[in-house]
This record gives C-alpha cells, sequence and structure tokens, in this order.
C-alpha cells in the first residue's frame, strides 16, 4: 500500500517537474537533475529503484550529472573511462573519508568521528592490509578453514543422520555459518556467537540507522592491551586504538564497524554466487566437476588436505569457481563508495575531462559499467568463466574498487567465498525451493527494486541439503 502511494506521488512530481520546464541547468558545466522537494531532492525517485533511476538520469543528462539527495550533493559518474579514472585515482585526489564516517556514526555510534575515521584509515588499514595481504594470509586462512570445516561437519552429521533432506533459508545458512567462522578466526574463541541474531537484524536494518554497538561489549577480553586467542590483525587493531585517546565506547564501536564491513559484503556475495550457481544445473555441474578434478589432482581427492593447504595452493587451482566469484560481484555490486574531493581537479572520461571542485562528493556508478555491453559481452548473463584467462575483462573489473582505496579484505573474502563453495558442494547435493517447495532452476526471484550498493533479494529461497550419496527421491522436512 505505501509502495502505491509513493510511486503515485512519484509520478504526480514528475509530471510537476515536467510542466516547469525542460531546461537544463548546470553546475561547472555539469547537468544539474531538477529537484521538486527542498533538502529532500530525488531522494523519493532514488529510494523506489535506485538502479533504474540513475539509468534513467544518464540516459538523459549524460554520463556525468549532480544529483540532490537527502540534503547531499552529489556528483554521478557513469562512464566507464570516468568511473575508473576516479576509482584508480593515482594522484590521491579523492578520499574515501565521508563513507568511513558515515559508517562509524551508524552502524558504531562513535562520538568522536573525525578522529576515528583518521585513526582508522591511518593505523588500522594498514594493518588491515599487511595481514589480509598474499603473503600473510595463511594465518587467518588456516584458522578460518579449521573454523569452517567443523561447522559443516557438524551440518553433515546432522546432515546424515536425518531420512530426509535439511531444508533452511539460504541466506541464514551462508550468513551464520560465515559469522561464527570468521568472527572466531579474528576475534578469537572469547567471540559470543549468540550475537548472530543481533547481526543479522542490523544487516537487515542498516539503512535505517540502528546501532547495536553492544555487540562487541562482551567480546572485549583485555590484557595488556590483546583479545585472548585473537588474530594478529585484532591483536594489532586493539593495540593501535589502546595508544590513543579514544573511550571505551568509540573503541567498541570502531570495532564493530569492522566487524560488519568484514561480514556483510562477503554475505552478499557468497549469497548470490551459491544461487546463480544452483539456478543451472549446467553451471553448478561445471563448478562439482571442477572442484572433484582438483581435489583428486592435488590434493588426492582429501578434502581435509585442501583445508590444510596454504592459501596461495588454492589461488592456483579452482579457475572456474575464482571467475565466478568475480562475475557475480560483476552482477551484484551496484555502487563503489562515495569519493569526496581534496583538492580541485579533474577525471577523464569518453566525453574529455570533467572538472571537479574541492568539496564535491562523488558517486562512482559501477553498476552501469558492469552491465555496459560494449564492455561485457551480454552483460546482464552470468558466464561462469568469463574472467578465466581474459586479463582485459579482470582489468575493468571494479567489484573492489581501484587505486589507493581498494578493498583491504580482498583477498581474504575471496578466499572464505571460496571455501564455503568447496566444502558445500563437495560435502552434499543442493537444490534451491521457493517457500512452497517448488524447485527455482533459471527463474530466481528478482532482486528487491530499492537495492543500493548491493543487489538484494526481494524474497527468501530455501537451500535443500543431501549428501552427495542419498538416493534422489528423498523427501524434505522444513529445518
Amino acid at each position: 500500500m505505501y509502495e502505491d502511494i509513493i510511486i503515485a506521488l512519484c509520478a504526480l512530481l514528475a509530471f510537476v517537474l515536467a510542466l516547469r520546464g525542460s531546461r537544463t541547468k548546470y553546475e561547472e558545466g555539469v547537468p544539474v537533475v531538477p529537484a521538486l522537494l527542498p533538502w529532500l531532492g530525488n531522494a523519493v525517485w532514488y529510494g523506489t529503484n535506485p538502479v533504474k533511476y540513475l539509468k534513467q538520469c544518464q540516459e538523459r543528462y549524460g554520463h556525468a550529472f549532480r544529483l540532490l539527495l537527502a540534503g547531499n550533493r552529489y556528483l554521478v559518474v557513469s562512464d566507464a573511462l570516468g568511473v575508473h579514472s576516479l576509482l584508480r585515482d593515482k594522484q590521491k585526489a579523492f578520499t574515501t573519508f565521508p563513507v568511513h564516517r558515515l559508517m562509524t556514526k551508524t552502524v558504531g555510534r562513535v562520538t568522536q568521528d573525525f578522529d576515528v575515521v583518521q585513526i582508522m584509515m591511518e593505523r588500522l588499514f594498514p594493518i588491515i592490509n599487511k595481514e589480509c595481504s598474499p603473503e600473510h594470509l595463511d594465518r587467518l586462512a588456516f584458522s578460518f578453514n579449521g573454523e569452517l570445516s567443523r561447522q559443516f561437519g557438524a551440518v553433515d552429521d546432522q546432515v546424515r543422520a536425518l531420512p530426509t533432506s535439511l531444508v533452511t533459508p539460504l541466506s541464514s545458512f551462508i550468513t551464520k555459518h560465515l559469522y561464527c567462522a570468521a568472527s572466531k578466526t579474528v576475534f578469537g574463541p572469547l567471540f559470543p556467537f549468540e550475537t548472530f541474531a543481533d547481526f543479522e537484524y542490523l544487516e537487515k536494518n542498516i539503512t535505517s540507522l540502528l546501532s547495536l554497538s553492544h555487540l562487541l561489549y562482551t567480546t572485549r577480553a583485555w590484557h595488556d592491551g590483546q583479545l585472548h586467542g585473537a588474530s594478529e590483525m585484532a591483536t594489532a587493531m586493539m593495540s593501535a586504538m589502546k595508544d590513543t585517546q579514544l573511550s571505551k565506547s568509540d573503541v567498541d564501536g570502531t570495532l564493530l564497524t569492522f566487524m560488519w564491513g568484514l561480514h556483510s559484503n562477503t554475505f552478499r556475495i557468497a549469497y548470490w554466487f551459491l544461487a546463480f550457481l544452483l539456478n543451472d544445473r549446467e553451471i553448478f555441474d561445471r563448478v562439482k566437476e571442477e572442484i572433484d578434478t582438483e581435489l583428486r589432482d592435488h590434493y588426492g581427492g582429501d578434502l581435509n588436505r585442501a583445508v590444510s593447504s596454504p592459501s596461495s595452493s588454492l589461488d592456483k587451482h579452482f579457475p572456474l569457481i575464482s571467475s565466478g566469484i568475480k562475475e557475480t560481484m560483476r552482477l551484484v555490486v551496484l555502487l563503489n563508495s562515495l569519493r569526496e574531493a581534496d583538492t580541485d581537479t579533474e577525471i577523464r572520461t569518453s566525453a574529455g575531462p570533467l572538472q571537479i571542485r574541492k568539496g564535491d562528493i562523488l558517486m562512482p556508478n559501477v553498476n552501469a559499467v558492469h552491465m555496459d555491453d560494449n564492455t561485457y559481452e551480454d552483460a546482464k548473463t552470468f558466464r561462469l568463466d568469463r574472467f578465466v584467462g581474459d586479463e582485459k575483462s579482470k582489468q575493468t573489473h571494479l567489484g573492489f574498487g581501484g587505486g589507493t582505496h581498494l578493498c583491504k579484505g580482498r583477498f581474504f573474502a575471496v578466499h572464505v567465498i571460496k571455501m564455503l563453495t568447496i566444502h558445500c558442494v563437495r560435502l552434499w547435493d543442493l537444490q534451491l525451493t521457493d517457500a512452497s517447495g517448488k524447485p527455482i532452476v533459471g527463474n530466481l526471484p528478482p532482486p528487491d527494486p530499492r537495492s543500493s550498493g548491493f543487489l538484494m533479494p526481494s524474497v527468501e529461497v530455501y537451500l535443500h541439503i543431501r549428501p552427495r550419496d542419498a538416493p534422489s527421491n528423498n523427501r524434505t522436512v522444513l529445518n
């Protein structure tokens, strides 16, 4: 009902704007999308369907335009060359300070937000970048692999004890197991896993500016600035913050923001990757064959040997899974993090130099680049092997951002999703259904049109799990 009212209001406002005339205004040579409402600006149109609205603006105003959303004026860049020039900024003319400040205030409810972001960027990000680099990743990867194997071992015991398939919501299955395994890996055995329900609530309501910073109050075990049993990364981060003048609540809020960033995007990519695989049986069978072949040829057919192998070894193998993860990101990452200009500058676009003013907040429309058929053939289709051996496609991929602000945890995130996929496909026969139990093959429910940043599912789908050697005519029960 409310959505119908919003759509009707949008149509009315659009009609009023049309009556006001079609002459486009410009600021610094960039067209400005007209906004009827003060302060709110274009937020009503944008909020109902961000992808569709930005595409309509791009078609009318070109690859660069200014947009007012809830009091903030953004310069949207949708041109492939312009987005690459912005994200891979070599002159360091842009900063991600605004988005980090927003997240620490939204998620962690920190009070010294300026100081916290400065500490994050100058002290914490270098630690994360080092510990998640290929040279040091094994310290996290070994621990994560063991935790995930223990969790899935318990699930496998449960599955084999059932006379029917185990049925669980796909989103809950992925988020719960990755949350517990990754949290214990990073924060240590004292981490309270009962906080998963709180975290799941935070994930679903992040846009409502909810604060659940109590999540981490019970995880801290101070002893000379360290968390007992935590990873070297978390220990180094805690030590770095102890040397500052941050309050206890701001330290907790900073850690909560880090934890949300650690999990959130990884969960979403993993969800869609498994959904894409299970939506096409031929693609799923190709991945299953690759896993069986790689395990047989390089690990003696033993999953445990793969789990205990260096992360660099896994990187060399499973090319289809690696490609599929990148392809999933290409399809589901809608926008990359905002950038703020530290100085007057310009970026290259296909239409020539685009002048940027100091203080401009830029919104790189990555989805427009990734959905461009001139860049990716048949861009709207999931192609499992799109990034196998294709250096040109790899260079145009912007799922992890680029330049100075390239995602610091990208190698760990890919490793997590790869291990999740290998375990699931190796251990079980999997099937997706809707809530009524009807199989979903070739007809994934459409994503939520209100998705912003990442595609979000519109309805829940269910994962049916049974051992790979189980008979195919098993009945199912809801877990």
